[in-house]
């Protein structure tokens, strides 16, 4: 049985295993049409040679890429993070030139709590580019989402391998993102 193409208009939500994991995107996001194109393991670089294949039957209106962590995992300089995110976006516009495109700034996690200082410069670079370059880009940081009162990752917000979101961490995640989206598809 092949899936039916969703509606255009919706909302696809692109990214690593931390997407591709999000098994209640229908539930989180009560009356959006939520697309999930997550791959595991990908980074920016991926994403850009691929996503537009990944995105095109859909026509989305919203694009939320959710992705960098692998890269900062993988040593990937911030320069290069940034760059790949760049292009990305360039080859999503090839074929949808007004698609609005958010990105969900890498968050962190327990597994990974060592690698914060990069994360956040990685978040610095790729914030800076998407406020210079113009509308119908959009930052949106919903890590706070995943922390606790002391400002560390809350282990009910992971899974058990203490990288990926849990339910809990993806309905906090669902709350801080879902206004940013119905603003989106409301212009």
């Amino acid at each position: 049985d092949r899936e039916s193409p969703p509606a255009p208009g919706s909302v696809c939500m692109l990214g690593s295993s931390n997407i591709s994991m999000w098994t209640t995107l229908a539930e989180d996001f009560p009356g959006i049409n939520v697309l999930n194109r997550g791959v595991g393991g990908c980074r920016l670089a991926d994403l850009a040679d691929f996503a537009p294949r990944l995105v095109a039957v859909a026509r989305p209106r919203v694009i939320v890429v959710s992705a960098g962590a692998n890269d900062v995992a993988a040593g990937n300089s911030t320069d290069v993070i940034r760059d790949d995110f760049l292009r990305l976006v360039a080859r999503l516009r090839q074929d949808l030139p007004d698609v609005k495109i958010v990105f969900l700034a890498i968050a962190p996690s327990i597994k990974r709590w060592e690698q914060l200082e990069q994360q956040q410069a990685a978040n610095a670079a790729i914030r800076a580019a998407v406020e210079a370059g113009g509308p119908g880009l959009a930052y949106v940081d919903v890590s706070s989402a995943l922390l606790g009162p002391d400002g560390t990752p809350a282990p009910e917000c992971f899974l058990d391998d203490l990288l990926h979101p849990s339910t809990i961490g993806n309905a906090r995640r669902a709350e801080m993102l879902r206004p940013a989206l119905l603003k989106m598809l409301e212009e």
